[in-house]
């Protein structure tokens, strides 16, 4: 109920901005360019005046009413649903539902007959409240974006924490100032974040590309937007948990921000798959649950992210209303041409074992296709690169010709010299960030359908596709054998990142998308 409520509110709120922005810009014309007051206007501009002083006295108004309904001692952020939907029921409209109601303005008013009396006193009493409330944004610089995920990004663990710095340092070039939160109290971030240094190391990344500060856990993110809430013109959340947590925070005390939710990747998807594959109602039912978070999260924000055009395209079947664009993975091209075919040996596959479709990858490869390939090429090596291996992964180091090398800060040799990468992945969704960023560095992919999709890859001509274990390591072994044939995937598939994903496409598109 909270996020439709919102949604609601929210919508009637900027559709009042938007008419009185545009009734701004209509106003704007006819006053002469360094004149300090209105000239003479005609009698529907006179109108028009009215009518966006009333506005602008609703607006403040009922962003004050909000204020105050958050912040009032019984709500509860973390129970909000509730509160909202008992102070916006059915039947007789509560106090607060009246008091909002009031500050919405009539469309009778505006007809030419009836103006909206002392338009002025109202906009005053309207000024009165928003300084109480730090609403009046600020119109120095650009503004902030205020970017919330679960963590600091582990660029260099995780493509998911690659792409969302490669996003901010784009961002940032394009002259915002961005404010990073951490859903997780620094206390409690887990891995390499878990101490000060750890934090320090992230953080400084961070500042180099241009991100101004930094906050940790619900009350430091409180403490800057009740602060510095009116500088906020954007807010960029990753992943529906925080989402759900997040948005009502935003909406509290910055409501004239758009709230830009990027999904990562379509969660109930990857989950839906993984059930699937291993028969596990609990785990459906439990991707059920998330698909109805993840509708929610969408309904509440002005803006949702899908990570590729076929989740945008599913969710639209889900909710054909929402707002949805496509905002990829992201790659930088590096600038020299790769090495080619001559010298390169073995197999490569790089992925982080928090995420629980890189260790059912590799597990199947072991078992299922590497032992084929083994017999077939005894010489060849299979190397397996990322961080927080459970213990199963960790045994196959024992296994002739595997060699699991754990967290490895710099990928460029083992790109360079690999022959070929290999993305064996049974379930999950979005984009594979491991995927685009072999082939942007000029290393050929094997991949299963999974592994490939999300990037317009097609089989034979930029990727090697197999769904097979048998299929895929013949795959593997005509990619390892066919110098050819390796170097025109080569080519193709540094082309088409170039074309589609690369840093200037998705600057570009991030333009359009972050505007004044």
């Amino acid at each position: 109920m909270l996020k439709r409520e919102i949604a609601r509110l929210t919508r009637e709120r900027n559709s009042q901005a938007d008419r009185a922005n545009a009734l701004q810009s209509k106003l704007a014309i006819l006053r002469y360019d360094d004149a300090p007051v209105v000239p003479p206007l005609v009698p529907q501009a006179m109108v028009d005046s009215d009518e966006l002083a009333a506005l602008r006295a609703s607006l403040a108004a009922k962003d004050a009413l909000i204020r105050g309904l958050f912040q009032s001692t019984s709500w509860k952020l973390t129970a909000p649903v509730r509160a909202l939907a008992a102070w916006l029921g059915r039947g007789k409209p509560p106090i607060m539902e009246a008091a909002i109601q009031a500050t919405t303005l009539s469309p009778r008013a505006f007809a030419g007959q009836s103006p909206i009396p002392d338009a002025a006193g109202l906009v005053r009493s309207a000024e009165r409240l928003a300084a109480k409330t730090h609403q009046a944004p600020t119109t120095a610089g650009r503004g902030v974006v205020l970017v919330v995920a679960d963590f600091l990004p582990l660029y260099d663990q995780q493509s998911g924490g690659l792409r969302l710095k490669t996003l901010m340092a784009l961002i940032c070039a394009l002259e915002w100032d961005v404010v990073f939160c951490s859903f997780t109290p620094a206390e409690q971030s887990p891995g390499p974040l878990a101490t000060e240094a750890g934090r320090l190391r992230y953080e400084n990344a961070l500042r180099e590309i241009g991100v101004s500060r930094f906050l940790y856990g619900n009350e430091d993110a409180r403490a800057y937007l009740a602060q510095s809430g009116r500088d906020v013109r954007y807010a960029f959340i990753s992943f529906p948990s925080i989402a759900m947590a997040f948005i009502p925070l935003v909406r509290l005390h910055c409501p004239w921000a758009r709230i830009l939710y990027d999904m990562v990747d379509f969660h109930y998807l990857r989950m839906s798959r993984e059930a699937e594959l291993i028969g596990d109602p609990t785990l459906r039912a439990a991707a059920e649950a998330t698909l109805a978070q993840e509708l929610s999260c969408i309904a509440t924000a002005d803006l949702t992210f899908a990570v590729t055009e076929d989740e945008k395209a599913a969710l639209l079947r889900h909710a054909p209303d929402a707002v949805i664009d496509v905002l990829p993975n992201v790659f930088d091209m590096p600038a020299d041409e790769p090495p080619g075919p001559a010298g390169r040996r073995d197999l490569l596959f790089v992925g982080g074992f928090w995420h629980k479709p890189n260790g059912d990858a590799v597990r199947w490869f072991v078992k299922e296709i590497w032992p084929e390939l083994h017999r077939e090429m005894p010489d060849l090596v299979f190397r397996v690169v990322g961080a927080n291996a459970d213990a199963d992964i960790l045994a196959f180091d024992a296994m002739p010709n595997i060699e699991i090398l754990g967290f490895v800060p710099d990928l460029t040799e083992l790109q360079r010299t690999s022959r070929v990468f290999v993305a064996p992945l049974r379930y999950g969704a979005g984009m594979k960030g491991k995927v685009g960023q072999s082939l942007a560095h000029g290393l050929p992919v094997v991949a299963t359908p999974v592994g490939a999709e999300g990037m317009a890859l097609e089989h034979g001509v930029n990727i090697m596709v197999a769904e097979t274990p048998q299929d895929f390591a013949r795959q593997v072994i005509q990619l390892v054998r066919d110098d050819a044939l390796w170097l025109a995937l080569q080519k193709q598939g540094r082309a088409l990142i170039a074309d589609t994903l690369s840093t200037d496409v998705v600057r570009r598109k991030l333009g359009d998308i972050l505007r004044d």
